[in-house]
């Protein structure tokens, strides 16, 4: 669907209403958006973040192990911690600053 709508001097513009309910913006809301070669894309935060994931995903492979869930435990697997003892289990936060920095801070522990 292609509607046409001005833009004030401003900046401001008016989405059709039938649009704004579609989108669940009835009550207003955040728009984000994206700058073409060819012109713009407006979507809805929540679009924005299922557009971002999606784009991850595919970066990732699209397979079972694109999550970030699977990438931790394989870096645990990696390790040769076990995961069934307590003295090897770490957070989410402290195992991603270890991969990025080194030994975690005595803060995050």
């Amino acid at each position: 669907m292609a509607v046409q709508v001005k833009v004030t001097p401003d900046g401001r513009m008016s989405l059709p209403a039938e649009i704004r309910m579609r989108l669940g913006l009835a009550q207003g809301g955040t728009l984000v958006i994206e700058e073409l070669g060819n012109g713009v894309i407006l979507r809805t935060l929540a679009q924005s973040i299922a557009h971002a994931q999606d784009i991850a995903r595919e970066g990732a492979g699209g397979g079972p192990n694109a999550s970030v869930d699977a990438f931790l435990a394989g870096r645990k697997a990696d390790s040769g911690a076990c995961p069934s003892c307590p003295l090897h289990r770490v957070s989410p936060r402290v195992e991603f600053h270890r991969m990025r920095a080194g030994p975690a801070p005595a803060d995050l522990l």
